[in-house]
């Protein structure tokens, strides 16, 4: 059983969570509205792990220590829920994005493969 603080502090996370999930869904205008849905999902999610470690179902004790599993599984959730929402955010601005950082890339690219090759042996002994 975890000491209060910690299920203070779960409990409270659970109502932030629950909080921004139900702000999520009364926000959307017409041009925002799926990504609003997105976060509600990634926010809802979140606070169901919450919620379930709070009450004492995504844990384990091991040698007298509790884990929390139920973590990992929402941070494996609620991850793909936001890169899924920064992949719709980035489909708006692609061609931006091609243009500036396209270039950007290729230069870096070349001049980290040439600073690799000049300190190859420093790097070796370092390792």
């Amino acid at each position: 059983m975890p000491d209060p603080a910690t299920e203070w502090i779960l409990f409270t996370g659970f109502l932030c969570m629950a909080a921004s999930t139900f702000t999520y869904e009364f926000m959307p205008g017409a041009e925002t509205r799926r990504f609003n849905y997105v976060a509600m999902a990634m926010t809802g999610f979140c606070s169901c792990g919450y919620l379930a470690m709070y009450c004492g179902a995504g844990r384990i004790v091991v040698d007298g220590h509790d884990v929390f599993w139920m973590r990992y599984l929402d941070w494996l959730c609620a991850t793909e829920f936001f890169l899924f929402g920064l992949c719709m955010h980035a489909v708006v601005f692609a061609a931006y994005n091609v243009t500036l950082f396209g270039p950007m890339q290729a230069s870096a690219t070349k001049f980290g493969d040439a600073v690799a090759n000049k300190y190859k042996r420093i790097t070796t002994f370092s390792m």
